[in-house]
């Protein structure tokens, strides 16, 4: 039972962080400043968190807790950094495909950081999701991809993948809520230290820029952080990777229908061979790992 509302709080998690990508290129689109957009969705989630995070039974955390939680709010911050600027560069629906490309890096963290080496089955779907990108990205196409867009939507996939590592970390003596609070703060003072608004001449758009951050703050770090806190621990590195991977059709889909971006045939193809891919080390890892009730 605890391991089914764990996927489920995953997928969940998943599917409101693919909304963000159609959102984000929405704002943007309209004229709102990507620094003001950025900067404005943490107020919102941090005042979700602040008032359960002193609701709840509270023990002091340990060295090594407020290393974690650092570490995730670090990860998450320059995400969202390298993401939302990889959106001014690329499309939606291709931001989305290298973002994607935690699906891999974060077994071979687990592979480098644990040292537990990855079964055949997960090489083959690291190899099977690289094939998927270089299809769904089509680079040989007429259209021209931004190399500055690849490198943010790759290094934005780095940051995902080291969040949800950090996520997948059992901290027993920290809330859920006091681990989201921290590591949300922690996102906001690392965006506003890169950002530095205080240099930024004005907000002309200040009401839509937080209109729209506050939307962000909801789908893109509130709801994704406290329920990949709640499930994560719950399935591991590997499976929290896995149903992470729901975002990217439901992303491309809402592209698809919100920005009328055109997605070709080639694209689709490669994402179904990464979503295959992913439902190959999936099955590995269920048929591995003991259940949990």
């Amino acid at each position: 039972m605890r391991r089914a509302l764990a996927l489920t709080m995953m997928g969940t998690a998943a599917a409101a962080y693919a909304v963000l990508t159609p959102l984000v290129k929405v704002a943007t689109e309209r004229g709102v400043s990507v620094v003001w957009l950025t900067i404005f969705q943490y107020p919102i989630a941090i005042l979700i968190f602040l008032p359960m995070s002193f609701s709840r039974p509270q023990n002091p955390p340990s060295t090594r807790d407020w290393l974690v939680m650092g570490w995730v709010g670090t990860a998450a911050g320059a995400t969202a950094l390298a993401y939302y600027q990889a959106l001014r560069h690329l499309p939606a629906s291709l931001t989305i495909i290298f973002l994607f490309q935690f699906t891999w890096m974060l077994p071979v963290m687990v592979w480098v950081f644990e040292r537990r080496t990855p079964k055949m089955t997960q090489w083959i779907a690291i190899l099977a999701i690289l094939l998927g990108t270089l299809l769904a990205a089509h680079p040989w196409g007429p259209r021209r991809i931004s190399l500055v867009g690849i490198g943010l939507g790759l290094v934005a996939g780095l940051g995902y993948a080291l969040t949800l590592y950090g996520q997948s970390r059992a901290l027993p003596s920290v809330n859920i809520w006091q681990r989201s609070l921290f590591s949300t703060v922690v996102a906001a003072v690392v965006v506003v230290l890169v950002y530095r608004p205080w240099h930024t001449s004005g907000i002309s758009l200040a009401a839509p820029a937080l209109v729209y951050g506050t939307l962000a703050g909801i789908v893109g770090s509130a709801l994704p952080m406290i329920l990949t806190y709640m499930s994560a621990p719950l399935l591991g590195g590997v499976m929290t990777a896995i149903l992470a991977a729901l975002e990217l059709p439901v992303a491309i889909f809402l592209s698809h229908i919100v920005l009328r971006e055109s997605v070709s045939e080639t694209t689709w193809l490669g994402v179904i061979i990464m979503l295959l891919a992913v439902a190959l080390s999936a099955r590995s890892d269920s048929l591995s790992s003991p259940g949990v009730d």
